[in-house]
């Protein structure tokens, strides 16, 4: 019995020239699931790249808590409070830094610049960074040799020896007025770590060169590392109840809410938009399906005449149904995936080929399209795409079954 109903089916989806519209409605619905399922898993990779480039490059570089004080600009006496906070469970490590604007004059090019002091040893802490530098190495940093990034050496045509000036307004105090500090520094390292923000517009110095050219007898801010960085709330807790210091304390979440809100609900609204494409191509089932049962109306009389039960005729249409949609669906998922496990090779080559610029990192804030595909999210749009073809595919076998033998010879 199985083996006739398959036999029957697989005819029945065969192209014949009566049936050659039907076909070919067919044919567009599996392309359209296909289609559906593919890009629905390329845009969630994407999102998926997006949003976890985005914290890591953020985490990796700023801390998953910041603190400051709160009655003074500076921390002073800093040292006895950083010991104190790599003792608190969860806390990797605390990280004493400085933040400040400035402006870099070299090769007759002038901008402005965040320059970030820290000790050497503290950034040899972070992997971001450590693991990313390309020419030269933390060591050589010192009073006269500073850390850039690698787009920004290409943009004004830096290498390791040469030499940049760095301006700032917090200079000495005159009788003319504040005189702004200005100082000569070599480059000592390059790091690229795939951030437009930092790769471009970062300098990175020792901590007390940065102390000494800002004129500042502390520290900005204290960035602590955690073990888990989703548990803020026990750890800035902790940090509250060791300490009698009045501290301002702000975690990674309320910094960068309204980033990660964003990609969320894209993402989400993404993954509903793209879903109706999955939909309009189980409306075309419905409409092969459809059409199929009224040009096999003389077949399906014969069929229940001969004894054919209400479940057998409903098996034959609804295997022609889910063969589209499981192909369509299968055929999707290969392709989808492939895609987005080769997607920045494909934007370079379609770059290459067409002379076109399609991921302009001064906007996406990334060097390359972060593509990460999830298994389980695979396999729940696969999932998903099945049950609405299946859905689809039901009615019109159902009412297939329930067609009355001799209305059926009648109309077939």
């Amino acid at each position: 019995m199985h083996n006739l109903i398959l036999f029957i089916a697989w005819r029945y989806l065969r192209s014949r020239k009566k049936q050659g519209f039907i076909s070919l409605i067919s044919w567009f619905s599996l392309i359209g699931v296909m289609v559906g399922v593919a890009t629905l898993i390329i845009v969630m990779s994407v999102m998926n790249g997006f949003h976890a480039s985005l914290l890591n490059t953020m985490l990796g570089m700023s801390g998953h808590l910041s603190i400051q004080k709160a009655t003074e600009s500076y921390f002073t006496d800093y040292d006895p409070l950083i010991q104190k906070l790599t003792t608190l469970p969860g806390i990797q490590f605390a990280l004493p830094t400085i933040d400040a604007q400035a402006m870099y004059s070299a090769h007759n090019d002038h901008a402005g610049v965040m320059v970030r002091g820290l000790e050497k040893e503290d950034m040899k802490k972070m992997p971001l960074l450590s693991s990313h530098i390309i020419q030269g190495n933390i060591d050589q940093l010192d009073h006269t040799h500073i850390m850039i990034g690698n787009k920004f050496a290409q943009k004004i045509g830096l290498t390791i020896g040469d030499s940049l000036s760095l301006i700032t307004p917090e200079g000495k105090i005159t009788a003319f007025g504040t005189m702004p500090r200005i100082k000569t520094y070599f480059i000592g390292a390059i790091y690229e770590i795939g951030s437009y923000e930092y790769d471009h517009h970062f300098i990175f110095m020792p901590l007390k060169e940065a102390q000494n050219y800002f004129g500042r007898q502390g520290i900005d801010k204290i960035d602590v590392f955690l073990t888990h960085p989703e548990n803020l709330q026990s750890a800035t807790q902790d940090i509250f109840s060791q300490t009698s210091q009045f501290l301002y304390v702000t975690n990674w979440k309320d910094r960068y809410a309204s980033l990660s809100s964003a990609l969320i609900v894209e993402r989400n609204v993404m993954f509903i938009i793209l879903t109706l494409i999955i939909i309009v191509a189980a409306l075309n089932i419905i409409s092969s399906i459809t059409m199929l049962v009224s040009t096999k109306n003389t077949d399906i009389g014969i069929l229940r005449t001969m004894g054919a039960p209400q479940s057998m005729i409903l098996k034959i249409f609804f295997l022609c149904g889910s063969f589209i949609g499981g192909v369509g669906t299968l055929l999707g998922a290969v392709i989808g995936t492939i895609l987005a496990y080769n997607l920045e090779s494909l934007r370079l080559w379609i770059e290459k080929v067409f002379n076109i610029h399609l991921f302009p990192p001064e906007i996406y804030y990334l060097s390359a399209i972060p593509s990460q595909p999830v298994l389980k999210e695979i396999l729940m749009i696969c999932f998903l795409s099945c049950c609405i073809t299946f859905l689809a595919t039901f009615f019109p076998s159902l009412k297939a079954a329930r067609l009355h033998p001799v209305e059926a010879l009648k109309h077939g």
